[in-house]
């Protein structure tokens, strides 16, 4: 899982260096969206599809899928601090 830490921890320094100068309003805006959009996909997932894997993933669906519980809200949170911290 260490390739996939590092994998995620370089796209989210992609995704912040290309965000940083958007609006924290509009940041959690496409947070909420985007977890709208994963909660209606998810619901579409049948039991079985817990077991998929990818050639180039180090781990099934199901394992990334309980990998990573509250993303979204720990994301938000983040942003939430940054709109209430005083501005200089």
């Amino acid at each position: 899982c260490t390739t996939l830490v590092r994998s995620l921890g370089g796209g989210n320094a992609r995704s912040v260096g290309e965000r940083r100068n958007t609006p924290v309003d509009e940041l959690i805006a496409e947070v909420e969206a985007e977890g709208d959009e994963t909660q209606e996909l998810l619901s579409l997932l049948l039991e079985e599809h817990q077991d998929l894997t990818r050639e180039d993933a180090p781990m099934s669906l199901g394992d990334y899928l309980r990998m990573f519980p509250g993303h979204d809200e720990q994301h938000l949170a983040q942003l939430r601090t940054a709109q209430e911290a005083p501005r200089d």
